[in-house]
């Protein structure tokens, strides 16, 4: 059942096939919402704060790095942040980032 919402989250009973309660947790981004599961809502802040840290010591460092350089050694520098950053994540949760 999906609804277009023009309401408070508080209101909406359902998210995308998902039953949500009150006080239930719902994500929203640019590919779109779903709520959160109760059982994943406990480890969110920390998760949250470890997937930030991650890609400040990966991503954003390889970004304020990468004045000067050529366009192929930029590449090179993100690939590599990127394949950090993966490895980063399945070390601490088994998988290696969003869409794996």
């Amino acid at each position: 059942m999906n609804r277009i919402f023009s309401g408070s989250a508080a209101d909406y009973t359902e998210t995308r096939r998902q039953p949500r309660g009150p006080g239930q947790l719902v994500h929203a981004d640019k590919h779109g919402f779903g709520a959160i599961p109760p059982e994943d809502q406990e480890k969110l802040l920390e998760t949250a704060g470890l997937m930030d840290s991650n890609e400040c010591e990966t991503m954003i460092a390889a970004a304020r790095h990468s004045s000067g350089m050529s366009t192929q050694q930029m590449l090179d520098l993100f690939d590599a942040a990127c394949q950090q950053f993966s490895r980063n994540a399945e070390v601490r949760f088994g998988r290696g980032g969003e869409f794996q």
